[in-house]
């Protein structure tokens, strides 16, 4: 097995022109590899994500995670569920999509 990998925050382009980061992690030997989208837990893009993603590059997968919260920030920037709550209008409800 090759154990060899490329893992990087990589920037494109979202709805509206926004910029987005993401996560890449590929093996660098020659593919073609198997494609894999993480996504990650409710708390946001962490940490732990991003060791997921090399994790299934280490098993030959090219795998890549996005910020799914880029537009509220990340948790080291102090996103959180409760923060989201505390804006809610009484009787809005909030619901999540996976």
């Amino acid at each position: 097995m090759y154990e060899g990998m490329l893992a990087e925050t990589v920037g494109f382009k979202g709805h509206n022109g926004d910029a987005i980061e993401g996560y890449l992690a590929r093996p660098l030997g020659a593919g073609p590899y198997s494609g894999v989208i993480v996504i990650h837990h409710l708390p946001g893009w962490d940490e732990a994500t991003k060791e997921m993603t090399r994790k299934l590059a280490y098993h030959g997968y090219a795998a890549f995670s996005h910020h799914l919260h880029h537009r509220e920030g990340s948790p080291e920037e102090g996103y959180s569920m409760k923060k989201s709550r505390d804006s809610l209008r009484p009787g809005q409800k909030i619901g999540t999509i996976g």
